[in-house]
């Protein structure tokens, strides 16, 4: 289709005018250096002839072009449904019912969380209101989560936290509560949560390059971030992992990226408890991105490819790789202590910048101490069984046995402790607020939270209450890797002149040297009393409870086995497999650590023979992290069953 005399005559005057810019700036470049202005004009010049020499066809319509969307990535009913609200919001609007309008608004943006409601990975529903002027209603479209970059404001024109460093102050929050021992204030994380998805509507994936969105969504996890914390948690877990997912497809299968880079992205987003649509859509990309690298790592715990995993969609937190980052985050103790003090710092200077200090909202209230449970609010069925996990630290072992019963999950290993864990609940208790909220984070967004809780609380005030007022009664408490106590020496006589008063007791033992941060003695500082192992004993059901107590500690699992045993009058359990002398020095399969040879030098007792189990007592699903990272150092769990 030719276009009219006058504008072929404006066309060719500027058409003859960019071939004229484009001339000059020829020759100038011949000469002097290009310059800003000089870029300017060549972009200038090709964006006018890509006008006139584009098709002058008519381009589809936006309405057409978001049917279409709608139609291709959504069902039918749920396109039936958004209509249905839309329509009802309209309605109020026009009406001037602004409270159901907002209801309605509010009960659309949930349909992105629905379990019912499958929104595609990577879009969102968005809501537009046209103005009364314009005729009223509403309207609706399904567009990508994210702009294109280069529709972005550039970074240096954005002022304010980064968005890993808003994961920062949000672990600082969270530690500045556990410290001062108070509730966590959700109206302050969700403050933080806004401000790090406004960030991210304006820059996108282009400050989270690298692995910097995985490592935000394990900082956001660890302050315990979900949709009970802040409202739009799961929006900003499904937007870093989108972001993490394409910078994969970006860089991922360069040479320049290694298979262990991929698998930092993979093993911290999965350590943050993501899990879903997204979670599978990663997965299959990390596979794509391994295959290229020639990648054979195993699950060595399962004995399976990790990049069958992957394909299977069977990779999650429970794998041996989120595992061991989780467990290397919560033993370096240093390390630790001295990050989450940094983050506590960064968070003061940050609600000193960016949050009104004079907000009622901001206010830290004191918590009142826990004194009774209230079971119909925590549990969908109290009239299930309790599996109670005594200092459970990051709770990935109850939350393991929890969901075993999900049926896209599926049951690894056996159990010697007969138990139908899918008819069980569950509750972790530990003293530390930070790891209770991570574990309760998780449990949130995996939709378990009716079966499985966490709480702070000490183990003998737990247990009282819940022996007194449970319905359920308990049937399984678990005593896993409890912090131990600094390796003891022989027992002292009692005129043994070589002893300082102040160093020992009396009859007791003495500390060796060793690890200074660990209670100097077993009735000193360590977790494992007699007190409350009577307490366990009393509120086990009197038939079929059973206390499971693990340890990679030899000496430590055998002391709190003879307290058992000789203080609350637990018996042991006969075990089909038990340790041997043989397996308990087999160098080819297991590796020595040098406090349990200082102990057997010593002369101290061996957890060998009847009632110590060679396996895992529990499915590989409800694994600690600490027996993981036993299992693939080679170094021995020692194990008991105790009735």
């Amino acid at each position: 289709k030719r276009p009219a005399p006058s504008k072929m005559k404006t066309a060719t005057g500027l058409l003859l005018f960019a071939f004229l810019i484009y001339i000059h700036i020829g020759i100038t470049q011949s000469f002097v250096p290009a310059s800003p202005n000089h870029r300017c004009y060549r972009q200038k010049f090709r964006l006018l002839v890509n006008f006139f020499l584009s098709s002058p066809s008519q381009p589809e319509s936006a309405d057409t072009s978001a049917t279409n969307d709608r139609k291709e990535k959504l069902s039918p009913p749920l396109i039936d449904t958004i209509d249905t609200l839309v329509s009802r919001r309209a309605d109020a609007r026009s009406a001037g019912d602004y409270v159901l309008a907002d209801k309605v608004r509010i009960e659309i943006e949930r349909l992105d969380r629905s379990l019912n409601h499958k929104i595609p990975p990577g879009y969102r529903i968005e809501l537009r209101d046209v103005p009364r002027k314009n005729g009223g209603g509403s309207t609706w479209d399904l567009v990508p989560a994210f702009k294109e970059p280069i529709e972005r404001v550039p970074l240096g024109e954005v002022s304010g936290e980064s968005v890993l460093q808003l994961s920062h102050a949000a672990i600082g929050l969270a530690t500045m509560s556990a410290e001062r021992d108070v509730q966590l204030n959700s109206r302050r994380l969700d403050a933080i949560v806004s401000k790090a998805l406004a960030r991210l509507e304006r820059t996108g994936p282009t400050e989270l390059r690298g692995r910097k969105a995985a490592d935000a969504a394990f900082w956001f996890a660890l302050a315990g971030i979900s949709d009970d914390t802040a409202s739009n948690a799961s929006k900003l877990y499904d937007s870093l992992s989108l972001i993490a997912t394409e910078e994969l497809k970006r860089f991922g299968h360069r040479p320049s990226c290694r298979a262990k880079d991929v698998m930092h992205i993979v093993e911290r987003l999965h350590a943050a408890g993501i899990t879903g649509d997204l979670a599978k859509r990663l997965s299959r990309v990390a596979a794509d991105c391994l295959v290229t690298k020639d990648f054979k790592g195993h699950n060595t715990s399962t004995n399976t490819e990790i990049l069958e995993l992957l394909n299977t969609d069977n990779f999650d937190m429970h794998s041996d790789r989120p595992l061991l980052w989780i467990w290397r985050f919560s033993i370096r103790q240093r390390k630790q202590r001295s990050f989450l003090k940094g983050a506590a710092k960064h968070y003061e200077r940050f609600s000193r910048r960016s949050l009104d200090e004079r907000d009622e909202c901001t206010k830290i209230e004191e918590e009142q101490p826990q004194t009774c449970y209230e079971w119909n609010e925590l549990f969908d069925n109290t009239s299930l069984p309790l599996v109670v996990d005594i200092g459970c630290g990051m709770g990935v072992s109850l939350h393991g046995l929890a969901t075993l019963g999900n049926e896209e999950q599926e049951v690894e290993g056996s159990s010697q402790i007969d138990l139908d864990w899918k008819r069980c609940n569950y509750v972790g208790v530990d003293l530390s607020r930070l790891a209770v909220g991570f574990a309760n984070s998780i449990a949130s967004r995996w939709g378990v939270s009716g079966r499985l809780t966490y709480v702070v609380d000490s183990a003998e005030g737990f247990l009282e209450e819940a022996t007194k007022t449970y319905p359920g009664g308990i049937q399984l408490v678990l005593i896993q890797f409890p912090t131990p106590f600094r390796l003891q020496k022989r027992a002292l006589s009692d005129d043994d002149p070589n002893e300082s008063d102040d160093e020992t007791v009396k009859g007791a033992v003495g500390a060796a040297k060793g690890n200074l941060q660990l209670p100097k003695h077993p009735y000193a500082g360590f977790m494992v009393s007699d007190r409350l192992l009577r307490l366990a004993r009393a509120a086990l059901h009197p038939s079929s409870g059973r206390l499971l107590l693990q340890s990679n500690c030899e000496d430590v699992a055998v002391y709190m086995r003879n307290l058992a045993t000789e203080e609350a009058a637990f018996s042991v359990v006969p075990l089909s497999n038990h340790v041997t002398p043989f397996e308990s020095f087999n160098e080819l399969t297991t590796r020595i650590p040098q406090r349990t040879v200082e102990h057997i030098k010593m002369g101290g007792e061996r957890a060998i023979g009847e009632g110590w189990s060679a396996n895992a007592l529990l499915p590989r699903r409800g694994a600690t992290e600490t027996e993981v990272a036993c299992f693939l150092e080679r170094t021995p769990v020692h194990r008991c069953l105790l009735c």
